[in-house]
């Protein structure tokens, strides 16, 4: 290999290295001979027009004389044209006395099989660090159509903290070259098959290869780093290449203790030996490798800035099983009294109610979340007595810091939530602001039966189904009846006609009102809280007045600093007012605060769509797709990247899912609609985006995007500005993403309507964002197709 670390070796009788310095005399002087070039002669030499070190790899005679050297010259081409920092590229390539040869770069360090033969298995954080320089060369050379087709660890070099890749396309040049396969020997035929140990089934069983067998060699790479061994072991080719095919390794979970979930959940999915069961991407494989470490990183950032703790579902231990509510309720209560104090950094609702039955214990639960605490208990009610029992565990040693049985009558549930608050504020000494212990003294619902039908409200609002919110209003009705005016029941109440508006299948406008008329109420309640705060927010947003709703989730923010929901509608108005640098701020805040939520993947995801880079944001939109295939939006959102990066292979099996799991909805017809564009269909298209789902436009900044871009894409240039309209005057003004980086909206752009919207996000864009009060509603008698007039959308 082309490293400082390697030895040199005895030459060969043949003498090759003395045949290649006679020949290339006038270009170079040859030093020594190196190891490890497994079918190639390596010779280090000195390039004499330049005065730099490379490498000189030749194929020796019994190799060279099966391929053809002007093939093996044409296939190396392509080769030489990757340049990224973790490749090392082909400098040249050429034949001398008949035998193919090409340079590289001569790299100080040494190879990843010397550090492993030297040190054994690698320590998780450093091996990931090597891993993560592996996916990356690989997803560079994979999106110019270059497949390695022999990742092995002599095939990867470390320079001082870098890992860099050599030899890509080599293996693919030698096959391609080739002048009688038929014949070749098995030393030869692993140009084709790769080498045993990291061969993937479907170069083994010669079916046809792509980029996914690069990703299998990767796994078995990952699995050898973080154990010492690969995957399987065998004392010949043949019994290595039948283990591929037909054995399933080890978990690595079993052999190396302790590894993040979701690295050892990577290497496992990167050796399924179906290629479509594997990630389909190196992208993709990168962003779980930098996930996948990003718990613990954040973990000692948050360590040094504020002390950090999740919540654990208490467990329902009530004689009745449909008393799960009270301890949900519980837990929510607890973190809802965490929540707003600044000096402590909590983790969602939602993300913690996913380990809700779970076996795992605290300890995982702290790593997979990277928290320093984690409170778990149980609560048990009997009739009118209560049992509480909770504990408080510092996971850097596993100590428990505090723990305590509660024991009262069920109207004792408040001053038992206090209790639990308070002990976890002294246990870690914070220090709270008058505003802060006054909000943990308050008792929000005084009544135990209204409170007990918020409790099952909350159960329900947050499930974003038109049933369950409908049985959350209910509950919420009933326990106004009984107090009537409460401020936490109106916030509540406001929240439940906002995801009314969320699910997109009920009429937006009623609800809106209905929304008002809380926050109306709440304003006389409540004037300066975080409630009122985020509900107007959340109306500004939804109405496209971007400014006004960016300062009030900015005071929500203040109010309440742990909260998610307003770190993802921030997100989203940031982006919408075209301030990408706080957007993506406001989304890694989100992912950190609620790390479990499928949703929260997704704002990343929309950053990098709005920034132009479709490739990495497909990697976010996949995560929240395989979290929650459930969610018609997954699916949606899915596609729109796929499309957007041009695989519109994939794009279209996604679409005709979302079309053939979701008929009948706005997503699903949306998915038929776009599948019908990617088909090449488009009066069939055309007739399924029908005015009826184009008239949805009007009220949602999402949906007017997904109906623009599927218009695009059925070749509608007055539908999708139509659409674009409507996204335009619902506060979208996301100037570089319309004038260039959306490549389907790319035919839109000699329209004169499309200049004239472009005209006005682009001053919208240079003073900062849009306003209500520079937004005017469209009449609806208006002549869509005249186009927009400058000052209406102003």
């Amino acid at each position: 290999m082309e490293t400082s670390a390697n030895a040199s070796r005895t030459p060969a009788p043949d003498d090759v290295r003395d045949r290649l310095q006679t020949l290339l005399s006038a270009t170079h002087t040859f030093e020594r001979e190196l190891t490890g070039g497994g079918m190639s002669r390596v010779f280090l030499a000195v390039e004499t027009a330049l005065g730099r070190r490379v490498v000189v790899k030749v194929l020796p005679p019994e190799l060279a004389g099966g391929v053809n050297a002007e093939r093996f010259r044409r296939e190396i081409r392509l080769c030489a044209s990757l340049q990224q920092a973790n490749v090392v590229p082909v400098l040249a390539a050429g034949e001398v006395d008949g035998l193919p040869y090409y340079t590289m770069p001569f790299v100080e360090g040494e190879s990843l099989r010397a550090r492993l033969t030297a040190r054994g298995a690698i320590p998780p954080r450093e091996a990931v660090g090597m891993l993560r320089d592996i996916a990356r060369a690989l997803s560079f050379a994979h999106e110019r159509g270059v497949v390695h087709r022999d990742i092995k660890p002599e095939n990867v070099l470390l320079s001082g903290s870098t890992a860099v890749v050599t030899d890509f396309g080599i293996a693919k040049a030698l096959a391609a070259s080739h002048t009688n396969p038929g014949s070749a020997t098995l030393t030869q035929l692993g140009s084709t098959l790769g080498t045993p140990a990291y061969a993937a089934p479907e170069q083994v069983s010669g079916d046809a290869i792509d980029h996914r067998a690069d990703i299998y060699a990767l796994g078995v790479v990952a699995y050898e780093l973080l154990t010492g061994a690969p995957p399987f072991v065998a004392q010949t080719a043949q019994a290595l290449f039948a283990a591929h095919i037909a054995q399933q390794p080890e978990p690595i979970s079993q052999r190396r203790k302790g590894l993040p979930s979701e690295l050892a959940t990577l290497v496992m999915r990167c050796l399924e030996k179906d290629p479509a069961r594997r990630p389909q991407s190196a992208t993709e494989v990168l962003e779980v490798l930098e996930a996948a470490m990003a718990p613990a990183e954040a973990a000692r950032a948050t360590s040094r800035a504020k002390p950090s703790i999740a919540v654990l579902p208490f467990a329902n231990l009530s004689p009745d099983p449909n008393d799960e509510y009270f301890a949900d309720g519980l837990t929510d209560e607890i973190i809802t009294d965490l929540a707003p104090i600044r000096t402590l950094h909590v983790i969602a609702r939602a993300s913690m109610m996913r380990f809700k039955g779970s076996e795992k214990d605290p300890l995982t639960v702290a790593r997979d979340l990277a928290v320093r605490y984690v409170l778990d208990g149980s609560v048990r009610r009997a009739g009118s007595s209560l049992r509480l029992t909770a504990r408080l565990i510092d996971s850097v040693d596993g100590t428990t810091l505090w723990s305590e049985k509660l024991g009262g009558a069920v109207e004792d549930i408040f001053a038992m939530q206090e209790r639990v608050s308070r002990t976890i504020v002294d246990a870690l000494k914070l220090t709270l602001s008058p505003r802060e212990d006054e909000q943990l003294r308050a008792r929000p619902i005084s009544d135990l039966r209204a409170y007990e039908c918020y409790l099952q409200a909350r159960q329900s609002m947050w499930t974003f189904t038109v049933p369950s919110l409908d049985r959350a209003l209910q509950l919420l009705n009933d326990a106004q009846s009984l107090v009537a005016d409460n401020a936490r029941l109106v916030a509540a109440l406001g929240f439940v006609h906002m995801n009314y508006v969320e699910t997109g299948q009920v009429d937006p406008v009623r609800h809106l009102q209905e929304a008002d008329a809380c926050l109306a109420k709440l304003s006389a309640l409540e004037p300066d809280s975080f409630h009122i705060a985020f509900l107007r927010g959340w109306l500004h947003w939804r109405r496209g007045e971007i400014r006004e709703a960016l300062s009030r989730l900015t005071r929500a923010r203040d109010l309440e600093p742990n909260s998610s929901d307003v770190e993802c509608l921030l997100c989203y108005a940031y982006i919408l007012a075209g301030q990408d640098d706080r957007a993506r701020e406001a989304a890694d805040a989100g992912v950190r605060l609620d790390p479990l939520t499928p949703l929260f993947q997704c704002m990343p995801g929309f950053c990098d769509m709005m920034g132009g880079r479709p490739d990495t944001a497909i990697a976010h939109y996949r995560r929240f797709f395989e979290m929650d295939p459930g969610n018609p939006a997954a699916h949606m959102f899915l596609t729109w990247s796929l499309a957007e990066a041009g695989q519109r292979t994939e794009a279209l099996t996604i679409a005709n899912g979302l079309a053939q799991r979701f008929p009948g909805t706005v997503f699903g017809e949306l998915g038929a609609a776009f599948a019908c564009g990617l088909r090449g269909e488009r009066q069939e298209g055309l007739a399924i985006l029908g005015a009826q789902l184009r008239s949805l436009s009007r009220h949602s900044e999402m949906l007017a995007r997904f109906i623009a871009t599927t218009a695009a894409e059925l070749g509608d240039a007055d539908g999708a500005i139509d659409a674009l309209q409507d996204c335009v005057r619902l506060g979208f003004c996301h100037y570089p993403y319309l004038e260039r980086r959306a490549t389907i909206l790319r035919t839109l752009r000699v329209h004169p309507r499309f200049q004239e919207i472009l005209e006005v996000v682009r001053a919208r864009w240079e003073r900062g964002g849009t306003s209500a009060t520079d937004l005017s509603q469209r009449t609806e008698s208006g002549d869509r197709n005249a186009g927009p007039s400058v000052a209406a959308l102003q």
